[in-house]
């Protein structure tokens, strides 16, 4: 009898010891939980944004873990192990949503967190990064809600931003920019308007010391144009000496009618304003469609890009009636009269037809009008009058 007491107070006693270390362990690890973010951009426009969440399941730590880039989503759960001062982030298992191909052994250390004096620092484990052997910052932007990520240096940002292009004879291209804070950040609602374009779009800021990056986010319903992707720099505003109403546009992926002429917020840039070797062809840049229809049901669509890289070219696009023709076209020319000429052909064209320097078609300004001159690009109606923006329906232009 005293032997099973003994024994009965001895398993009390280990259950006692062992409950302390538990709470112990717990009382450690109590201080991370919330949500943490963190960006990295590079420039081959590789973006990757962590969304972190600790919480404690039962007696225990866990992470979920959101890595969301243009390619994938990277949605897993993670055990936390470690103490106040840092922790481990090890591989337990995918949620359903994920879509990165990664190999991870459960166990498997996707990356640490460790306390400095002002800051919590991140490495890298297995877990994929655009510099694996950086310790980065990381910024813990929530206890218990939602993630919200509060930085201060943008809320000066917030506000209405415009600028304005025009071209002799009638083209022109409004921007206008708003940029305003949700719970997850700051981001922008971007318009274009003007020549052969309707632009409506999304943009996440980041800051970048003295100026901010707009990176594409996504379309609004009503935009016509779509040539972005997810993570795009569209552009970046600098700060001026003496407002951000006085600061200047460096331009990235989206491309104005004079992307070498120095563009200041709130002013117009003009033909005067261009100082570009290319100033002439200059005032082609933008985009241009075509239109042709043959009864019963035959069409072809004609979508041409043209932009400046160190010369000016065009991504000519085909579409329709056993037709599929992706191609990038070299532009010669003066502010009246361009040809395209073919240059290479893009991975999903269908048909190779041309030779390097074949003119495919040509451009003619007609009044405010443009014409189109056809070359060894053929359409269905070669001999009706083929205006830049319309259509021919059964050889008749409208």
């Amino acid at each position: 009898m005293n032997d099973r007491k003994l024994l009965s107070i001895f398993l009390l006693f280990i259950a006692i010891i062992f409950l302390l270390s538990g709470c112990e362990s717990g009382d450690k690890l109590s201080g991370w939980t919330g949500f943490y973010n963190y960006y990295e951009f590079s420039a081959a426009n590789l973006n990757l944004d962590y969304n972190i969440h600790i919480y404690k399941e039962k007696s225990r730590f866990f992470a979920d873990i959101t890595l969301d880039n243009k390619e994938d989503i990277v949605h897993v759960k993670a055990k936390i192990t470690g103490d106040e001062k840092a922790i481990d982030f090890q591989f337990d298992s995918f949620y359903p949503d994920n879509t990165h191909a990664g190999i991870y052994q459960k166990g498997n250390v996707l990356f640490s967190f460790q306390r400095m004096k002002s800051l919590i620092a991140m490495k890298c484990g297995k877990l994929i990064s655009v510099d694996p052997d950086l310790s980065v910052k990381v910024e813990k932007v929530s206890k218990n809600n939602p993630p919200y990520v509060d930085i201060p240096d943008l809320n000066d940002w917030v506000g209405n931003y415009r600028y304005y292009e025009f071209s002799e004879p009638n083209i022109y291209m409004n921007y206008n920019i708003d940029v305003y804070k949700e719970r997850n950040g700051y981001f922008a609602e971007v318009t274009v308007d003007g020549f052969h374009t309707t632009e409506r779009l999304k943009a996440k800021l980041l800051d970048n010391k003295e100026k901010v990056d707009f990176i594409f986010d996504s379309y609004r319903s009503e935009s016509s144009d779509k040539r972005y992707q997810k993570g795009d720099v569209l552009f970046r505003l600098h700060k001026g000496t003496e407002s951000l109403d006085q600061g200047t546009i460096e331009w990235g992926k989206m491309i104005p009618v004079f992307p070498n002429a120095k563009a200041k917020i709130g002013e117009v840039t003009t033909n005067q304003s261009e100082t570009s070797e290319n100033s002439d062809l200059n005032v082609w840049i933008g985009n241009y469609d075509y239109y042709e229809f043959c009864e019963p049901n035959i069409n072809l669509v004609y979508q041409i890009h043209v932009f400046q890289e160190k010369s000016i070219y065009a991504e000519v696009d085909v579409e329709g009636f056993q037709t599929s023709e992706h191609l990038k076209a070299k532009i010669s020319g003066d502010k009246n009269h361009i040809e395209f000429s073919f240059d290479s052909y893009y991975p999903d064209n269908a048909f190779q037809s041309y030779q390097k320097g074949d003119v495919l078609f040509s451009f003619q300004r007609n009044g405010s009008d443009s014409l189109i001159e056809w070359g060894k690009l053929s359409p269905f109606y070669p001999y009706a009058v083929a205006k830049v923006g319309g259509k021919t329906v059964n050889g008749g232009s409208e």
